[in-house]
């Protein structure tokens, strides 16, 4: 059964997730974000669900670098020294996931979950 995602369904699309083994290469798309392997099957249901190429590229680069800052954030919040909401509150800091979250709430060009 195909799963839908704003007005297009999603067929036969897998995307396997796996952790970097010790010899993979130094992320290069955190340098281009499309050169992500999910970039395609993204973009295709992004525009497909009327989101024009502009906000697509942008909001991706934006969860992209997101990611990245999570890393960072993720490692400071380690510190036993913090308490549980101060940990829980530099997690939510992620400035980048919160531009990406504006970005995203900009309507569609056409049809798609904004309208």
């Amino acid at each position: 059964m195909a799963r839908v995602i704003g007005r297009t369904r999603a067929r036969g699309t897998v995307v396997q997730r796996k952790f970097p083994g010790p010899n993979a290469a130094d992320r290069p798309h955190t340098d281009d974000p499309t050169a992500h392997p999910e970039w395609s099957v993204y973009r295709a249901l992004m525009t497909d669900a009327g989101f024009s190429e502009n906000v697509v590229e942008n909001l991706w680069s934006l969860l992209i670098g997101g990611l990245r800052e999570q890393e960072t954030i993720n490692s400071a919040s380690a510190d036993p020294s913090l308490t549980r909401t101060e940990r829980r509150l530099r997690r939510e800091g992620n400035e980048w996931y919160q531009q990406a979250g504006s970005t995203a709430r900009t309507p569609p060009t056409s049809g798609g979950p904004a309208s």
